[in-house]
């Protein structure tokens, strides 16, 4: 149609959007962002399934104890030797699950450094700039 003009676009000021993206919009970023590296990290280690066989035995090794007769020597041995796997189970398991703790806090850690200097950002540098010029 000759003569019609588009509507006006409603007036958003950059800074304003600028201000909204680096207070809101990048922060929520970095939390999700964070969120699915936990997720994934912790489905890498299985904490649930590590609590769940925590006391079953190592590799699932396991002796079986006699059929037939009564052999005390036999039943101890077998016993003492499924004790025996199921502390090393034990001990391995809770070594795996301590280890995907610490990973969870340094991956935490290093995320809540990484959104605190993003938002002091603004502050730090100007700062900076001053202390290297010799004004601050």
């Amino acid at each position: 149609m000759p003569g019609a003009s588009a509507p006006p676009l409603p007036r958003i000021s950059i800074l304003r959007v600028l201000v909204l993206w680096y207070l809101v919009g990048r922060p929520l970023l970095i939390i999700r962002s964070y969120l699915r590296y936990a997720a994934v990290f912790a489905e890498s280690f299985s904490f649930v399934f590590l609590f769940r066989t925590l006391f079953a035995p190592w590799k699932n090794i396991t002796d079986a104890y006699p059929k037939r007769g009564f052999d005390l020597n036999l039943m101890l041995q077998a016993m003492m030797f499924n004790v025996i796997t199921r502390a090393i189970g034990c001990v391995v398991r809770v070594g795996a699950i301590l280890c995907g703790v610490v990973v969870q806090v340094l991956l935490f850690s290093g995320f809540a450094v990484y959104l605190v200097v993003w938002l002091l950002f603004p502050l730090i540098l100007p700062s900076g700039i001053l202390t290297l010029l010799g004004l601050l």
